[in-house]
């Protein structure tokens, strides 16, 4: 499909998955941000983009892109998952001290029908 389309954003977004599963960070990078500088409100690119530079230990631009996803589309699980991860790694590395429910966020990220508002007030009590 990229050979007859090369701008076609669901094959790129999925060369991207692959090309970050299989730990090709850069690679992945490169097409996100082409993603993101056709269309800055792209959340899949964003997320993804989240996704790598967290793989790189870039967490505070991780969080950036996360934040940015979810301040575009409020609910979206795949963000909110993955700054309750990070700050859950987070806290891990600065002890006990450090908790924030993250893992109550866990939880509730992972219900059929997650309440989104207490999530983001989880959320928020970390501050991410």
């Amino acid at each position: 499909i990229l050979g007859k389309d090369p701008n076609n954003r669901p094959s790129l977004l999925g060369l991207a998955k692959i090309e970050r599963i299989q730990g090709n960070l850069d690679q992945a990078q490169i097409i996100y941000q082409q993603l993101l500088l056709k269309d800055a409100h792209d959340v899949a690119a964003l997320n993804g983009l989240g996704w790598v530079l967290a793989a790189k230990k870039h967490l505070s631009f991780a969080t950036a892109y996360f934040q940015t996803a979810l301040s575009i589309q409020p609910d979206n699980r795949e963000a909110m998952l993955a700054l309750i991860k990070i700050k859950a790694n987070q806290s891990q590395k600065l002890g006990p001290s450090a908790f924030c429910h993250a893992g109550k966020g866990l939880k509730l990220i992972n219900k059929k029908n997650p309440p989104f508002v207490k999530i983001k007030n989880i959320l928020n009590f970390c501050d991410i």
